[in-house]
């Protein structure tokens, strides 16, 4: 299974988050032709959750989240995801990265500024934590 399919299956078993979508197609910030492809988004009342697993590659996934805020944040694009009802009206969003194979989830500031970091040694522990986040 693929690190994408375990991180749904842990906010699956963590039970407290809705509009649960692995593989989310948003539109790209600077570039309304191009998407980019979220690994994990959902939502828990009025906050989006935005989690992105690149193995080996954080910098590519501060990238991707980056991306996604800006996008998610727009009023525009914002007013698109709550209409089509991919989304409930929300007014936070927080970024995740995560890399199974380190055990490690990473929240980030909407400038990728680090901001809490948590441990994790399997789907349980993962399923816990997000719980409590």
């Amino acid at each position: 299974m693929s690190d994408e399919e375990n991180f749904y299956r842990a906010l699956i078993n963590a039970g407290n988050y809705t509009n649960i979508d692995s593989e989310y197609r948003i539109k790209h910030p600077s570039e309304p032709e191009n998407f980019i492809l979220l690994d994990n988004v959902c939502q828990r009342d009025n906050t989006l959750f935005i989690f992105e697993g690149k193995t080996g590659k954080p910098e590519k996934a501060f990238g991707q989240l980056r991306k996604a805020y800006l996008s998610l944040s727009d009023p525009i694009h914002k007013r698109v995801v709550v209409y089509n009802n991919d989304f409930n009206i929300y007014s936070k969003i927080r970024l995740f990265y995560y890399s199974f194979r380190r055990g490690l989830l990473i929240e980030y500031s909407n400038n990728i500024k680090e901001l809490n970091q948590y441990r994790f040694r399997d789907l349980g522990e993962l399923s816990i934590l997000l719980r409590n986040l």
